[in-house]
């Protein structure tokens, strides 16, 4: 009668499993970037600065709706009246940024198809400055925003230049990149 040969040892394989990527960590975001176009038009951007990269991340107006209405709708779900409710929505520009905080920065990048980033290597100078308000406000909207702050970033591809008017960028500019930031 005939008997199967007794199957073979298994095979050893020895795999080298690359040592894990440290996570890129998010040092600072800068909200609010003003990338200004043609007849005060203008682009906006939050910068979501890493160890490695500044990551640009285009704030369109159907995201900036969007997000309106969410706080619109959390302020009226929460019994807040008009005035309250228009508070909110104030704020919510400033405060929309906050989610790159928490966000992968590969997944800021892919967010919009416009998103870019720049590694730190290719920034050579950041400059920030301070303007002076109008000599004469003319608006009640004009005495809450008394400064804008203009960011220069030279790269080696060129200047970028953006401009801040609701918060001093400074302390998040000095964190994202350290001696490059004057």
């Amino acid at each position: 009668m005939y008997q199967q040969p007794p199957p073979a040892p298994p095979t050893v394989v020895y795999v080298q499993v690359p040592p894990a990527q440290p996570r890129e960590r998010v040092i600072a975001v800068v909200p609010n970037m003003k990338k200004m176009k043609f007849m005060g038009s203008f682009d906006l951007y939050t910068m979501v600065v890493t160890e490695q990269r500044a990551i640009f991340a285009h704030i369109t107006k159907d995201m900036a709706d969007r997000a309106l209405k969410e706080a619109q709708a959390k302020a009226k779900s929460e019994g807040k009246g008009f005035f309250d409710q228009w508070g909110a929505m104030l704020n919510t520009s400033f405060h929309y940024s906050e989610k790159y905080e928490a966000m992968e920065p590969e997944a800021v990048l892919r967010e919009q198809h416009d998103n870019f980033a720049i590694e730190h290597n290719g920034i050579t100078r950041i400059k920030c400055w301070k303007n002076s308000p109008p000599a004469r406000q003319k608006s009640n909207f004009e005495l809450l925003n008394k400064y804008t702050y203009d960011i220069e970033l030279e790269t080696r591809q060129g200047k970028m230049k953006y401009t801040v008017d609701d918060h001093d960028p400074s302390s998040e500019l000095s964190k994202g990149f350290g001696s490059k930031y004057h």
